[in-house]
């Protein structure tokens, strides 16, 4: 114990949180998420030659072509956020000497994937029916939904994130027909606007 008795208290909240939640989530990958989630939409902008008007037309969805193309860019673009996010958790958490897979973590994940995979199966549900506008915002208002149910067991600015991501979905279902807009405002902009607040307050 040192002498500063404030000091003291915070390095004990520290271990306490640090053993009830997983905190080396790193503001870089979700910068680097958000960075290749615009590479995927740019691609899928110019090889669909998608407009501002329609951006993601209920056209497309009659093109097996097209939907071919776009489900390997989103999968590649899921791949490739996911590794990314691992790497810099990863790098963080040896940083901290913290085990990435602990209690908190698996219970991070869960609470993280649930409303995730419910998400994914609605978005499916969606894409048979030919409900494609209604796809972008689903995906939003779910994901920002899994990140508000995890963020009791991470850094608490996580649900602040969410809480955008839901307004960006319920605002794209007044906007129908612009998901691409706001799927790129969302999972590319908002990541790197968050991951990079996340990277000058705790990391630097």
């Amino acid at each position: 114990m040192s002498n500063d008795p404030l000091n003291d208290l915070r390095e004990i909240r520290k271990l306490m949180e640090g053993s009830t939640k997983f905190i080396s989530v790193s503001g870089l990958s979700a910068i680097f998420a958000g960075a290749i989630a615009l590479t995927g939409a740019g691609i899928a902008w110019w090889k669909l030659g998608l407009s501002m008007e329609t951006p993601l037309g209920y056209a497309y969805a009659s093109d097996p072509d097209s939907i071919q193309f776009m489900l390997v860019d989103a999968f590649l673009v899921l791949i490739l956020a996911t590794l990314s996010g691992l790497v810099f958790t990863i790098r963080k958490a040896k940083q901290q000497s913290q085990s990435i897979w602990t209690q908190s973590s698996r219970q991070l994940l869960l609470d993280f994937c649930l409303p995730l995979a419910v998400g994914g199966v609605f978005s499916i549900f969606l894409f048979t029916q030919g409900f494609i506008g209604l796809i972008a915002p689903s995906m939003l208002i779910f994901y920002g939904l899994s990140l508000i149910n995890a963020s009791h067991k991470t850094l608490s600015d996580v649900r602040y994130l969410g809480y955008i991501q839901v307004f960006l979905g319920c605002l794209n279902l007044i906007f129908i027909g612009h998901g691409f807009v706001f799927w790129c405002l969302g999972f590319g902009v908002m990541h790197m606007v968050y991951g990079s607040i996340m990277y000058f307050k705790y990391e630097r």
